[in-house]
This record gives structure tokens, sequence and C-alpha cells, in this order.
């Protein structure tokens, strides 16, 4: 299935489209929490992940990245479009950005990256050495 990124000198934003042929590339905890998510015969874009250098946050950065995925997305035939944030103790990272876009939030997932911390052992920005304890929110929006 279709995996892009889109670059900026600044930032980056990753994603892939899912086909109603390869439904199992969905992160399992999304099949779980909508049964129907495929069975119209939805083609899925997921945000997966979208940085930008803290030296430049605040200048519209994130927004062209985002507004490049959802683009790519909706011209690709997606009809639901996802992304997961994470939820640390400073809060929901990219629920503005979000909410700017007409995403809403459809469920939190507590712990979610603790396995994955565990197992390749990286560092969270907010939990530091593993296990990660962040939350991922998952939201959702429909494509026009």
């Amino acid at each position: 299935n279709g995996a892009f990124t889109a670059k900026h000198n600044t930032g980056f934003c990753t994603g892939r489209i899912i086909t109603k042929e390869k439904p199992d590339s969905v992160i399992p905890e999304l099949k779980e929490i909508d049964k129907d998510l495929f069975s119209n015969g939805n083609t899925v874009g997921i945000i997966a992940s979208i940085a930008v250098d803290p030296d430049y946050v605040g200048n519209g950065i994130g927004t062209m990245l985002m507004q490049y995925c959802i683009n790519h997305m909706e011209d690709n035939g997606c009809q639901v479009i996802m992304m997961t944030a994470w939820r640390s103790h400073d809060g929901v990272h990219l629920s503005h950005i979000a909410e700017k876009f007409g995403f809403e939030k459809i469920i939190e997932l507590p712990k979610f990256w603790k396995q994955g911390s565990l197992r390749h052992d990286y560092q969270c920005p907010s939990c530091g050495k593993p296990p990660c304890n962040c939350a991922a929110v998952i939201y959702q929006r429909h494509t026009q």
C-alpha cells in the first residue's frame, strides 16, 4: 500500500494509504475501534507522523505539511483519514492541528507505545528511557 513522506527543510509528515484489499495493514487497534472502517469499500489514509523543528514551530510549516498529506490522500481516493497523536503529561501533541483540519477524537489508547519503546529501546521525549507510558489519541476525518 502507498506509503509517502512530505518533506520540508525544517519538518516532515509521513503517511500511508490503505485499501480495502489490505485492511490487515491497519493498526490492529483501529480495526477494533471501527469494525466497519472497510465495510463500505473505504480507502483509508493514515497520517503516521508530523514533526517540525522546534526552532520553526509557529511559522505555518506544520499546517503546510498537513495540508499536503490531506490533499495527497484525497487525490488518491481516501474517504477516511486517521491520525495518531500522543498524550503525555504535557497534553495531547498535535491536538490543535488535528482540530484545525476538522479531525475528531475517536478514542484514547493508554500506554500505546509502551511495548514498542521496550522492543526498539527508543526514548520518549516526555518519559525518557523506556518504557514510554504515553497514550495514543486517535483522530478521524471524513473527506468531502
